[in-house]
């Protein structure tokens, strides 16, 4: 009798976790779906995060939206279809926030003022699905934009105008769909950028190219498919070298020299199922090294820093996710996470470790029929309530007949974890889809009242606040005489401050009235 009990115990444990309802938050219909990513930050200035993202055919239009309960802040219709995510940033150093979207089928790359939608600047194009990317070049708090387009372009915008600096041919014969991913390859002090081209039933390739001037510093032919989405690049080997590793249509997932191109290693699975969503990478496992998360086909894959296979994750017949993941804490544990969504609707977070599952949520049975969700979550606490959440946007699409898409944006909130956020498709400006190792922060993380990362830093930190917390934060950083050299107040669990403006060296933050700091190390490119 006891054990029949505890069978249907454990029957009803497994039915729990694996039918678990959404914990709602808001949720707003759409003509469309949304392709790509949103992205989040204080667009207005009134100390709380909005959401943008742009839509398909039949919707048609960028949104931003108050994330607190999803009410329009402003919308632009652009007139045809919008697949790459757009970008948030100060783009003239002027203290207000902008939003560059570059449309797909609407001929122009766009930049609006946050605060209320008006356009700023914006560009003819011939369209793209490349995400654009951004870079301060000279340390003067103005920023260039980056992306390919449909011609097989790499293009250089500047933040300021929208004025093309530079245009350089990737392939005449394909399209550049992937992001620039930006890093500086090859240790000389200037940042650089990898791309990937798009060409049907041949050989591709994957092409760094200096950001000052677009000159061509290596290409790799190998793959012999197309590419989609652009790469990680980090330090996989801990050699003080970068790597750069993507995936390819053809089912291999390449990991190259930063400094030339060369091929490190490869990875797949004997069946070659095409690699088409975008890697992503940081330490899952608490070991001081990198992971890195792949999608092939209906398969996640969680690689060591050597290429091998820790753990594999199958979510069934007929389904993936193009978008790929996320990472972050899920379960309040303070370890890191893996977070994405399906073509057949699912929102599935895994542990990072072992690829055991911590939730899914069947958002097409919520919706009532089929909720492709192609676009990546963004997560963090939305409504300051101190509880974590996560907003994505799925739908359904058909071309030319576009009267029979619709779509859904849903925010649903998950309770207390201990971040970090994610704001933006593939986590940052430059793309790069990198969690950062930070050890200091690692190991008093559980238990700090803030953390921060990167370290050691360039343009920018990130402050995550832990724990309660006053309504509003100040942030203070020092040198090394003991003098204020930034401050900064804000309301928000995470806060980016631009750091562009010091001289490389060694610094100290504190975080409101607390007298436990952090060191930080700045660095320049």
């Amino acid at each position: 009798m006891m054990r029949k009990i505890a069978i249907v115990s454990i029957l009803i444990s497994f039915q729990f976790l694996f039918a678990q309802k959404p914990n709602i938050l808001w949720q707003k219909d759409l003509n469309s779906i949304a392709f790509g990513n949103a992205c989040s930050g204080d667009i207005d200035g009134d100390g709380k995060l909005e959401i943008v993202f742009a839509t398909y055919f039949n919707d048609e239009t960028i949104y931003a939206l108050n994330a607190e309960d999803g009410s329009v802040l402003w919308k632009y219709n652009t007139g045809g279809c919008n697949d790459a995510a757009p970008l948030i940033l100060d783009v003239d150093g002027d203290g207000m926030m902008e939003v560059i979207l570059h449309s797909s089928t609407s001929p122009y790359i766009y930049c609006f003022n946050g605060k209320d939608g008006t356009i700023k600047w914006k560009t003819g194009s011939v369209g793209t699905d490349s995400p654009p990317s951004a870079a301060d070049l000279k340390n003067d708090k103005k920023y260039d934009i980056f992306g390919g387009d449909f011609y097989g372009r790499l293009i250089r915008w500047n933040g300021e105008n929208g004025s093309i600096v530079w245009s350089k041919q990737v392939d005449s014969n394909a399209t550049v769909q992937t992001e620039p991913v930006i890093a500086d390859l090859d240790g000389d002090g200037e940042l650089d950028c990898v791309v990937a081209t798009w060409k049907s039933n041949a050989k591709n390739r994957i092409s760094a190219y200096r950001l000052s001037d677009g000159k061509l510093l290596w290409s790799c032919n190998e793959p012999a498919r197309m590419l989609y989405h652009g790469p990680v690049i980090l330090d996989l080997d801990s050699d003080d070298d970068l790597e750069v590793v993507i995936g390819s249509y053809d089912g291999i997932l390449y990991c190259l020299n930063g400094k030339d191109g060369s091929i490190k290693w490869t990875f797949n699975y004997p069946e070659k199922r095409y690699i088409g969503p975008p890697t992503t990478a940081g330490d899952l496992n608490g070991d001081g090294l990198y992971e890195i998360a792949f999608i092939s086909g209906n398969k996640l894959g969680v690689l060591d820093n050597n290429g091998k296979l820790l753990w594999e994750y199958d979510m069934g017949l007929a389904s993936t996710s193009f978008r790929g993941a996320v990472f972050s804490d899920l379960n309040n544990d303070g370890d890191l996470d893996i977070l994405f969504g399906t073509n057949l609707g699912k929102i599935i977070a895994l542990k990072g470790n072992d690829g055991s599952k911590i939730f899914e949520y069947d958002m097409s049975a919520d919706f009532g029929k089929n909720l492709n969700i192609d676009h990546s979550p963004i997560v963090a606490d939305f409504n300051n309530d101190g509880l974590t959440d996560i907003f994505f946007v799925g739908g359904y699409a058909e071309y030319p007949n576009n009267e029979k898409n619709y779509g859904r944006a849903y925010m649903i909130t998950i309770g207390k974890t201990q971040g970090p956020d994610w704001l933006m498709f593939r986590n940052n400006i430059r793309r790069n889809a990198v969690v950062p190792i930070n050890l200091l922060s690692i190991i008093n993380y559980k238990n700090d009242l803030f953390f921060l990362c990167p370290n050691p830093a360039e343009e920018y930190i990130e402050i995550y606040m832990n724990g309660a917390k006053s309504p509003q934060q100040e942030i203070k950083i020092y040198n090394i005489l003991g003098e204020c050299v930034l401050a900064e107040q804000t309301f928000l669990s995470v806060q980016r401050m631009d750091i562009s403006v010091l001289p490389p060296g060694l610094y100290f933050v504190l975080v409101g009235n607390n007298f436990e700091g952090r060191f930080i190390k700045v660095n320049k490119f």
